[in-house]
């Protein structure tokens, strides 16, 4: 097997991927324009036996089974508010390829929506500014919604900081910070939980090793399509709306 490696672009995965490779690990954003989503997809179309692993970490999370178990399993409504910290001005999200903090960094709540949503379709999307608020809605077809707020006004001594709530009917799970999770379900808490908040990237690594090791799946294409497509078209209309 042979592993790849790339910070943002798409072009140099669907190069990859033409080379030979068998398994290639890409950090997100998937892609910054919907031209290079479509060059990626139709690479991991022609070559369905490569397998393409997207570094999203929240998928990866140690508390993903709870949410699982404490919602019932049903169609995951998400509320997250996330605290950006102020950037150096030549940071790569300040790059005029990269897009806006959408692709750069909102892209993580949306794919980890979407994830807790398998094969849900999203049937509308809004983006706005509010100030220097920026705000996301998604509507999917299996009735889940999620609202998400990215606000560059952040502590640099705490880092970055997000509360994300997760629900169906009248059970609500928090993750605080990566490090906190609780459910509960009408008077009742369900669970109480901890975790490094790094722990997810390490977890997240481990398992891309295992998959290359075992030569295993890597993401659909489907999910990597939904993913990306929905993060750009966010961004987009946030652009169009100024």
């Amino acid at each position: 097997a042979v592993a790849g490696y790339h910070h943002t672009h798409a072009p140099l995965v669907a190069e990859l991927l033409g080379r030979g490779a068998r398994h290639v690990v890409v950090e997100k954003p998937i892609a910054t324009t919907t031209a290079q989503l479509d060059l990626l997809l139709a690479a991991m179309a022609r070559h369905p036996d490569a397998r393409v692993h997207v570094a999203f970490q929240r998928r990866y999370l140690s508390f993903n089974p709870y949410l699982t178990v404490d919602l019932g399993g049903a169609p995951v409504s998400m509320s997250a508010t996330v605290f950006e910290v102020p950037l150096p001005a030549r940071h790569w999200y300040r790059w005029p390829v990269v897009g806006n903090a959408v692709v750069s960094n909102g892209c993580h709540w949306i794919d980890h929506f979407l994830h807790l949503n398998p094969g849900a379709e999203v049937t509308d999307l809004h983006a706005q500014r509010l100030g220097s608020q920026l705000v996301l809605a998604i509507e999917l077809d299996n009735g889940a919604s999620a609202s998400i707020s990215l606000r560059p006004e952040g502590s640099p001594r705490r880092g970055v900081r997000d509360r994300c709530t997760y629900w169906p009917g009248d059970a609500t799970a928090t993750i605080d910070d990566l490090r906190e999770y609780t459910a509960e379900r009408g008077y009742r808490r369900l669970r109480s939980r901890s975790a490094h908040p790094y722990r997810s990237l390490e977890d997240m690594y481990a398992e891309f090793a295992r998959r290359i090791a075992l030569d295993l799946p890597g993401d659909p294409v489907e999910v990597t399509r939904r993913s990306a497509a929905t993060t750009l078209e966010l961004a987009r209309r946030l652009d169009e709306h100024g």
